[in-house]
């Protein structure tokens, strides 16, 4: 089991239970941003779903440049491929409680619990 808090700059991975050292390996794949200074002789290296976005989409933008109407084909391509790209970059949002729930200032807060006598 692991726990991913995205914090900001740098994201805490803590697994459970902890590795034996020497006994295990752990690899861990993360997404990075794109840098902004492409030259056309820059080699990016991207994961197959990418290209397909790219490929496509391009297809259905330039189609009009040519005087042709982007077919179904390549249009439908372009939004699956997209919607695939959209879909593998979704973050699951952290679980809530709602505030009535939420400790206050001791660890044993209930609602109520201050008008009781213990």
């Amino acid at each position: 089991m692991a726990h991913y808090n995205p914090a900001w700059p740098a994201g805490e991975f803590r697994p459970w239970p902890i590795p034996a050292t020497g006994r295990c390996e752990l690899h861990i794949v993360y997404k990075q941003p794109l840098g902004a200074n492409f030259t056309i002789d820059s080699v990016i290296n991207l994961p197959p779903e990418y290209w397909d976005a790219i490929m496509w989409t391009l297809a259905a933008r330039l189609a009009p440049s040519y005087g042709q109407e982007a077919s179904p084909t390549v249009v439908a391509n372009a939004k699956a491929a997209l919607s695939t790209i959209r879909s593998s970059n979704t973050q699951v949002p952290t679980l809530g409680m709602p505030a009535i729930l939420t400790p206050v200032s001791t660890p044993f807060y209930w609602p109520g619990l201050e008008r009781q006598a213990l």
